[in-house]
């Protein structure tokens, strides 16, 4: 703790004041406490620069001679061994013939810092806006975003789980969202390919909104509210028992089960196989 010395002062034309001073030349431990801010921001930025070594040198490993960017990584325990792990969407300037080239590629985390490939997707699947990397439970989702802006956004969703017995990731489970923000209304189909169920919902929300344009480009916008709202759910199954590994995964090559099951803008459910 600092050493404070308090002192009580008069003024002559003032009551009794109280004064706080520091004697700075008692606190050795202002010193040592910059000095380990100092040693431990520099800890951190060296930790920081090490690791991307080891990534970069990683990555050059799995594309010698190529030039790449990372269009979104994250770190995380993904293949269950308690140890973080590394995933990426990378994206490849220089494809074949000069087209653009872009690959999901996962490495496990070991010990000593390093990173050693596990799976390397095929071409992916190309969004027209970006992608979003995230790792819960030991699985990695992959979200490949359409569209997104103020009123409206689409998007789709792969979730890859570890499989030790063929040491690569395999895909587990598809998520395909729209959503109209201003007509506050949502649609969601959800895969599972473990469970071979399909699930859908759509919803309507009570309140929503309209968007104008004054005469002076001004944008007016007016909230209105539905007598209620509305929600649907339904769910089937499909027999498709393909196994979809993420070493060579390529998206076009891939599609989601279709059912011919929907729910309509009516909230009508068109499905002669529902399930209860």
């Amino acid at each position: 703790m600092p050493n404070l010395a308090f002192e009580r002062t008069r003024k002559s034309s003032s009551p009794l004041n109280l004064v706080v001073r520091f004697h700075m030349r008692k606190c050795h431990w202002c010193a040592a406490l910059v000095l380990s801010v100092c040693v431990s921001n520099t800890a951190t930025a060296q930790d920081a620069t090490e690791k991307f070594g080891r990534i970069d040198a990683a990555m050059s490993g799995v594309f010698p001679g190529m030039r790449f960017s990372i269009w979104d990584g994250i770190e995380g325990d993904i293949n269950g061994d308690g140890i973080s792990d590394y995933a990426a969407v990378v994206v490849l300037p220089d494809g074949k013939e000069g087209r653009r080239e872009e690959r999901l590629v996962v490495f496990a985390g070991a010990s000593d810092g390093s990173y050693k490939p596990i799976s390397l997707s095929g071409q992916f699947c190309e969004p027209e806006k970006f992608y979003n990397l995230s790792i819960s439970t030991n699985t990695l989702f992959v979200q490949a975003v359409s569209y997104a802006d103020s009123a409206r956004a689409a998007s789709f969703t792969l979730q890859f789980r570890y499989n030790a017995k063929l040491d690569d990731f395999e895909l587990i489970g598809r998520k395909d969202d729209s959503v109209e923000y201003d007509e506050n209304s949502s649609y969601r189909v959800s895969v599972n390919y473990l469970t071979k169920v399909i699930r859908l919902s759509r919803h309507l929300g009570k309140s929503y909104i309209k968007r104008s344009t004054t005469a002076d480009g001004i944008e007016k916008i007016v909230k209105y509210s539905r007598r209620s709202g509305k929600h649907r759910e339904a769910k089937t199954q499909f027999d498709n028992s393909m196994l979809f590994r993420l070493q060579g995964f390529e998206c076009a090559g891939y599609s989601a089960p279709d059912t011919g099951v929907y729910i309509d803008e009516k909230f009508k459910v068109h499905n002669p196989k529902m399930m209860p």
